[in-house]
Formats: C-alpha cells, sequence, structure tokens
C-alpha cells in the first residue's frame, strides 16, 4: 500500500496521505535545474575518466640540468647524538672511551645497568 500511494510513512507512523498536503521532497540535495538547449546545437562527446594517455608522438621534455648543490652539504634529517667527552672541553675532536652512546643530560649509559654480584666475605667465627 505504500508503494501504491495509499499510505504515507511520516515520524515513524503510517498514515492516509492529506489530499491537500504538498507532495513530500525525497531525501539530499535537490538537483540542480537543467538549462534548455536550442534544438540546433550538437553537445560535445562526453570525456571519458580519468587521466589522458600520453602522445607517442609528442616531443620529450627538455631534462633540467640539476643546479649546483643549494646545500651548505649537511646531510639530510637529524643530527646523531654525540657523547659527551669526559675530559672536560678540548680543542680538537673530541673522543670517547666507551662504545655504550651516552644520553643527553646525564653521565650513564642508556638501559638497565648490570647486575652487582655481591662480593663473598670470609666467615669469621667468634669464641668465647
Amino acid at each position: 500500500m505504500k508503494d501504491t500511494g495509499e499510505l504515507v510513512f511520516w515520524k515513524n507512523n503510517y498514515m492516509k496521505p492529506d489530499p491537500n498536503a504538498p507532495p513530500r521532497r525525497g531525501r539530499g540535495r535537490p538537483p540542480k535545474p537543467k538549462d534548455p538547449l536550442s534544438p540546433g546545437s550538437d553537445l560535445p562527446p562526453a570525456r571519458p575518466r580519468g587521466r589522458p594517455p600520453k602522445d607517442p608522438n609528442a616531443p620529450p621534455k627538455p631534462v633540467k640540468p640539476k643546479a649546483a648543490t643549494g646545500r651548505s652539504g649537511k646531510p639530510r634529517g637529524r643530527p646523531r647524538k654525540m657523547a659527551r667527552p669526559t675530559g672536560g672541553i678540548t680543542t680538537g675532536t673530541a673522543t670517547t672511551t666507551s662504545a655504550v652512546p651516552m644520553t643527553a643530560g646525564s653521565g650513564r649509559p642508556r638501559g638497565r645497568p648490570p647486575k652487582v654480584k655481591a662480593a663473598t666475605m670470609p666467615e669469621v667465627s667468634v669464641q668465647n
């Protein structure tokens, strides 16, 4: 009965349609009105979807020569952390003695510290 128009579903309820009510608009935005075309005008062919294929007869694009390095010679990205020297400020290159990288701000290496083995004390007997 809904398909034939005898009943209308309105606010979660089926009811008979009101003969004086204007017709209900469907969901979503209404379509734009189309401009009428003159009868003698030709329509251009519809373009296919997607990117057009490359023309095989087109001349190749000129290759731009790469400019001299505009960078200052530094590598890309964040610089690596350097271990702090233990001898204070020195002139020249700083050399590190440990192979373990140091964290910034503390003098300890990264990770869990090694387990400390308790030194065994010789037993001393007390006699009275």
